[in-house]
């Protein structure tokens, strides 16, 4: 027993000074929540339907571009000039967007703020690691502020790409149906009309009801997505708000000298335990070899009472 816990001992102190040997990362984190848009979706159906984790990585990707990420290290002046290249790899490397988990109403959140989030609210944790609390922080707070910049000018690039797209099929499907209104016009002019006539005159007619009905709908949808750009404008439409910006940490996510330790008393336990059994496997390994070659095995020292 002796020498099992001075193993483990041994190995716990051990475990625990190794931590220190490695570079210590912090991680800071910020909290942004998304809110849907405030007039309901079967009067103005929202203008972007895309899958929310897919958008926030390309948003992502579109915030970790160099023309995104020197102007920042610039301005936090943390690189030397020949730097930028290496320093953008590391913040590449060192950024992740996570998802709102679905129990954050349960955790995170006061008693008021819980019905707003199980209500209209997603959201998102920015995450940064640095070799620096600081620098961690300094970077995850600015990296929120890009995302937040980069949602408005992907908002605003959608929705205009979208009216522009409407109004060029509406000018279209207009073209289209004063088209189809002359040859119907030209139709019914003719009389007494043939029967090969009176065929042609119906799908003139129906040609003119399909692009009556296309050119409304065309309408219809434009006039939808210029309403949008209205709602995005008087931001009633999707917001974004930071609600934790990022903190300062205080401790390290890496090493985990508690793990370090943890590890340590397993491996110090289980040398013990080898170093206390070997003697015993030793000398049962000497009293093997001695039957084997012939020497009787020395057996205790028998005492007897009635010659005593």
């Amino acid at each position: 027993m002796k020498v099992i816990l001075t193993s483990a001992i041994s190995a716990v102190l051990g475990g625990f000074l190794i931590s220190y040997a490695f570079i210590p990362r912090y991680t800071s984190q910020s909290l942004v929540l998304v809110e849907k848009q405030r007039v309901p979706e079967g009067l103005v159906p929202p203008p972007i339907t895309d899958d929310f984790t897919q958008r926030m990585a390309t948003m992502q990707q579109q915030v970790l571009a160099g023309n995104r990420l020197r102007p920042m290290i610039e301005r936090l002046g943390i690189g030397k000039p020949g730097e930028e290249a290496e320093i953008i790899q590391e913040i590449r490397a060192n950024m992740t967007v996570e998802p709102l988990s679905t129990d954050f109403a349960q955790s995170d959140a006061s008693t008021a703020k819980k019905e707003a989030v199980q209500g209209s609210f997603l959201g998102v944790y920015v995450n940064y690691s640095d070799s620096s609390p600081r620098r961690a922080q300094q970077i995850c707070n600015e990296l929120t502020g890009l995302l937040l910049e980069e949602n408005l000018r992907d908002r605003a690039n959608r929705l205009k790409d979208t009216i522009d797209f409407f109004k060029r099929q509406v000018e279209d499907a207009k073209a289209n149906l004063a088209t189809s209104a002359r040859l119907l016009a030209g139709g019914k002019d003719r009389a007494p009309r043939s029967p090969e006539a009176e065929a042609k005159y119906k799908v003139l007619a129906l040609d003119h009801e399909v692009a009556q009905k296309g050119y409304v709908d065309l309408r219809s949808e434009l006039a939808q997505a210029e309403l949008a750009a209205q709602l995005e404008s008087q931001q009633l439409g999707e917001q974004w708000h930071v609600l934790n910006p990022a903190g300062l940490p205080d401790a390290p996510v890496f090493p985990d000298r508690p793990l370090f330790a943890l590890g340590g008393l397993g491996a110090g336990l289980m040398l013990g335990i080898g170093r206390g059994l070997w003697p015993v496997r030793n000398a049962k390994t000497e009293r093997h070899v001695a039957i084997l070659h012939g020497d009787p095995p020395v057996l205790p020292e028998r005492r007897d009472s009635h010659t005593e």
